[in-house]
């Protein structure tokens, strides 16, 4: 190995770390939010019973599959769970080295790397139970063995690099539905290639007919490894996310808004706290770039042409798909844009590569750019460990009461399968947590709770999980109409004995309910020389105060 790779490698090696080091920081400090809890809910779940809830989501189950296989093994707490976002999201960042080398040469690869270690928007969902880091990973795999296979001509590792490209490409597509636009920027790339003059490649034309065959080949392979899922969810997934987006009545975004948002959030991540006025923050960097670019601009991106198309096709086909969704299914919820984080390695070579050709003509020039880049992350970085998320949502005061007062008879109900995620996560040893009950609900042709639509059923069913268990906690969350919580709770009230109710933040109430005859006390208490409490018990009727 040359001094020169050495010195790659033990920079690589500490930018590696770096990202570690990131991405463990504060690991536990915010709570799990609703999707987070919908992951563990999953992912709990026996494989077909997951197969089944997923397939009436609006993404696959690869990632579900995953976490379950991993919190098996490791354990079923929420720092486990955010442990294998941690991992993947490390791992990413010596791949994107890699692709960088290969596209761009040593320098733009550990750009990239070193501003993907550092990335604010990689490093929030390098800590959150979701797949949105699995489908960077693997899309960035597909990336990779593409470009192998293009490589290789003739050679030994073509077919290899082919096989790896159709598992990389299809597990994306497992991971994520947005994954094809990424596949089809792949293949907007492929096609400028052979669009190039046969000479530009050195090849004859009879190898250039048969890598159009191989790769077509490949991308057959891979729609039939997802067929079979299409099969089986596509109907039901059609129909939910229609009514989801009925129910959910988010804005339709315009290009300009789109684009500005998707593009800064990919530099400076999302704006937390007293940054989120200033959410435009991240078109700065790229834009102090292309201005540095334009006044030292030369012949280097004529011959980057090619390479640079890989990356500008997946960031354009991953920007313009989304934003066709937006048009036809508006889904713009806060923080919306994690969906294109698939896109973010393309972004990041895009820049890395502007960087590296900066630094060739104007080293002080491209430091300067480069600080401006890694001043903004450093900056939404501090306020993405400093603010607390979902501070009225924070359920690990709720599991810490139910687990020192609980005992394993009882049982907690649970509304929203977010909940159940919650308390599995929060209480993950089986000897110390009370069994979990999920109100039955349906979800095609519409989402509904059936308690609230059927209260004979809801009777007997509180009456049934009293009958087995004693002792009922209710998770009530004090928005989004509570009307099965109300009707829950007056049902409990009337058949049991309202043990305990307090409030946790601003939105949830936990409730206690026994069953069966209010019973004396073995208490004894005295209250100074002159009184001695002996007995208590709890009435069954109505009392007045005084």
């Amino acid at each position: 190995m040359s001094p020169s790779a050495a010195r790659y490698h033990l920079a690589l090696g500490g930018v590696i770390l770096l990202a570690l080091g990131l991405r463990l920081a504060r690991l536990n400090f915010q709570p799990l939010w609703w999707d987070e809890g919908w992951s563990v809910y999953f992912a709990a779940a026996d494989v077909s019973t997951l197969l089944e809830l997923t397939a009436v989501d609006i993404h696959p189950p690869l990632y579900y599959l995953l976490l379950r296989a991993w919190s098996e093994v490791v354990g079923w707490g929420a720092p486990s769970a955010r442990l294998l976002s941690v991992l993947i999201g490390t791992a990413t960042v010596p791949l994107l080295y890699l692709a960088g080398r290969r596209l761009f040469g040593r320098q733009a690869g550990l750009l990239a790397a070193a501003l993907l270690a550092v990335s604010p928007l990689h490093v929030y969902y390098s800590q959150e139970v979701r797949m949105y880091g699995l489908v960077t990973l693997l899309g960035l795999l597909a990336l990779l063995f593409a470009l192998r296979w293009q490589a290789a001509g003739d050679g030994r590792g073509r077919w290899a690099s082919w096989l790896g490209y159709v598992v990389a490409a299809a597990a994306a597509l497992h991971t994520q539905y947005y994954a094809a636009f990424l596949l089809a920027g792949l293949n907007l790339a492929v096609l400028a290639g052979w669009l190039r003059p046969l000479g530009s490649e050195g090849r004859p034309l009879a190898s250039r007919s048969s890598s159009v065959a191989a790769w077509l080949g490949a991308q057959l392979a891979v729609v039939l490894l997802f067929v079979p899922w299409l099969a089986y969810a596509g109907r039901a997934l059609m129909t939910y996310v229609q009514f989801k987006v009925s129910v959910e009545q988010d804005p339709t975004l315009g290009p300009v808004v789109y684009l500005a948002r998707h593009l800064s959030a990919f530099f400076a991540g999302h704006a937390e706290g007293g940054l989120a006025p200033a959410w435009w923050l991240g078109l700065l960097p790229p834009a102090l770039l292309l201005l540095a670019l334009a006044a030292r601009r030369g012949a280097g991106a004529r011959r980057a042409g090619g390479a640079l198309a890989w990356p500008l096709a997946v960031l354009a086909a991953a920007l313009v798909g989304g934003f066709a969704v937006n048009l036809a299914l508006p889904f713009n919820p806060p923080r919306s844009e994690r969906l294109l984080l698939l896109a973010l390695p393309a972004a990041l070579l895009l820049a890395a590569a502007g960087l590296a050709r900066l630094a060739r003509r104007g080293p002080r020039l491209a430091a300067a750019v480069g600080a401006a880049f890694g001043i903004v992350a450093l900056l939404s970085l501090g306020f993405f460990y400093a603010v607390p998320r979902y501070p009225q949502d924070d359920y690990r005061p709720v599991a810490a009461r139910i687990r020192a007062l609980g005992e394993p008879t009882d049982a907690v109900l649970c509304v929203h399968p977010w909940q159940w995620g919650y308390v599995r996560a929060y209480i993950p040893r089986d000897e110390e947590r009370p069994a979990l009950a999920l109100t039955p609900r349906e979800v095609i042709p519409r989402e509904r709770q059936i308690w609230a639509d059927e209260p004979a059923s809801l009777a007997a069913g509180l009456d049934s999980l009293l009958a087995e268990h004693g002792r009922l906690w209710l998770l009530d969350h004090r928005t989004m109409g509570r009307v099965l919580e109300e009707r829950m709770e007056a049902h409990l009230a009337a058949a049991a004995y309202p043990a305990l109710s307090e409030w946790y933040g601003e939105n949830t109430v936990l409730s206690l309910f026994a069953a069966g005859e209010p019973q004396p006390g073995g208490v004894w208490a005295t209250f100074g020389d002159w009184l001695v409490l002996e007995a208590a018990a709890l009435g069954a009727g109505p009392l007045e105060a005084g």
